[in-house]
């Protein structure tokens, strides 16, 4: 059977200086979860300044590094992947294999 037609679903939370950007949504593929995470990510932060954003790079190669390399094996061996980044980020993303 393919992973990738297994659910997935996450719930993200991102607080910036602009202000929290939340949501959350189901996915059938890990893929298309980790592009809407990421893109809600990238808009929480459009708004921040060139001094808040390069205050925010190692915050930012930390939680992209997290998602692309970390969530999708501990999800799929625990059944839940949590992520708190600095105070900034918060992500939780569930398998079902079912």
């Amino acid at each position: 059977m393919n992973s990738d037609m297994h659910p997935w679903a996450a719930r993200w939370s991102f607080n910036t200086c602009s202000g929290v950007t939340a949501d959350a949504s189901r996915f059938t593929s890990m893929e298309a979860l980790k592009s809407a995470i990421s893109g809600a990510a990238e808009r929480a932060l459009a708004d921040l300044t060139e001094a808040e954003g390069d205050a925010m790079d190692e915050s930012w190669n930390r939680f992209i590094a997290a998602i692309e390399l970390d969530a999708e094996p501990e999800a799929r061996r625990a059944g839940r992947w949590q992520y708190q980044s600095d105070g900034w980020a918060e992500v939780e993303i569930n398998f079902s294999s079912v």
